[in-house]
């Protein structure tokens, strides 16, 4: 026998188990629906979208089997740090700061 194998014997019949000692093997490759992926993220430019800069916009790729070929985006204002998951909640924050600063600045 090979050094790397091991002989016990079972009480119950007398038979000798020989056990193997296995290295790990590499993990199989599994379906796509089966394990969990990162989604692709694309930049897009925010001036496309009527967004000033200082914002990014990103489009992500969803990674379920069903909606495989859907995106979403994202708006993002990287000095607040806040995300909008639609353009028009986004056009409605900037509004509504404009005219925030607009009443400060005149107050």
């Amino acid at each position: 026998m090979n050094s790397d194998t091991l002989v016990s014997t079972d009480m119950k019949y007398d038979a000798p188990i020989v056990e193997k000692e296995v290295e790990p093997k590499t993990p199989m490759l599994m379906s796509t629906s089966l394990t969990p992926q990162m989604p692709v993220i694309i930049g897009l430019d925010p001036t496309s979208f009527g967004l000033p800069n200082g914002w990014t916009v990103e489009q992500r790729y969803r990674t379920s089997s069903k909606y495989i070929k859907k995106s979403d985006k994202f708006f993002y204002e990287l000095g607040t740090r806040k995300m909008f998951r639609s353009l028009k909640s986004a056009h409605k924050y900037l509004k509504e700061k404009a005219k925030n600063e607009a009443l400060e600045g005149s107050g």
